[in-house]
């Protein structure tokens, strides 16, 4: 579904969207002021179609390095009110999410859910506050689909019988990308670096992928980029 979401973040007192849709930039926010973009593609050809397609949870948050700053800028609705059609709660959905969510004070779910993005790209625009600006950041993005199974995670396991969940399939993948918030603009490609627990009984980044497959495939690029608008 082609859907708009608005992402109200009272501190910085400034309005940024997400929206939806098959090859389109979207998003309304102030253009003369800095602002972070979390632009991706989807690689649809990957994912499972029953009477729709199913797109991946996401959630991405931002670090500033040498101090204790986190700030989650967006998450898919189903995981960050854990709505799951029926079931009460997947902690696998989003592991690693959860465990900085558990973390970060004064987190306003309304503030930063939206609906799961669906088309062929997407963009997250986010209003830089001040106290970031001219610091060095990382872009996490955390991201997961429902029965993407291999060999190693295979369809036919029962929940228990091999340590994860028939539902989950693969474990969800975590992303890194690190950027100065200065100058007119700055780019990074985030990388990948590990995967959360099958089970989500922790919120830790495994560095081990050799049993990740069609997981590692799941968008054809990621990108951040910082723009520092008309405004210093």
């Amino acid at each position: 579904m082609k859907r708009s979401v608005a992402l109200i973040f009272a501190a910085s007192a400034m309005l940024a969207a997400v929206s939806c849709a098959s090859d389109s930039e979207i998003g309304t926010i102030d253009p003369s002021r800095p602002r972070l973009e979390v632009l991706f593609s989807f690689n649809t050809s990957s994912y499972k179609k029953f009477v729709k397609t199913f797109y991946p949870q996401i959630a991405v948050w931002v670090t500033e390095e040498g101090r204790n700053f986190t700030k989650t800028i967006y998450a898919t609705e189903s995981g960050a009110r854990e709505d799951w059609w029926g079931a009460d709660t997947r902690p696998s959905a989003l592991p690693v999410w959860g465990g900085v969510r558990s973390r970060e004070s004064a987190l306003n779910i309304d503030s930063v859910s939206g609906a799961t993005p669906s088309g062929e790209t997407f963009k997250i625009s986010w209003p830089v506050p001040d106290n970031l600006r001219g610091k060095r950041i990382s872009v996490y993005v955390e991201a997961n689909i429902s029965f993407d199974y291999n060999a190693h995670y295979p369809e036919e396991a029962k929940r228990g019988e091999r340590g994860f969940s028939d539902v989950n399939g693969q474990p969800s993948i975590v992303w890194k990308g690190t950027l100065q918030l200065s100058g007119q603009e700055a780019q990074a490609i985030p990388v990948m670096i590990g995967h959360g627990h099958v089970l989500g009984e922790n919120g830790s980044i495994d560095g081990d992928l050799s049993s990740i497959t069609t997981a590692k495939g799941l968008f054809n690029y990621l990108k951040v980029v910082y723009r520092a608008g008309s405004t210093q």
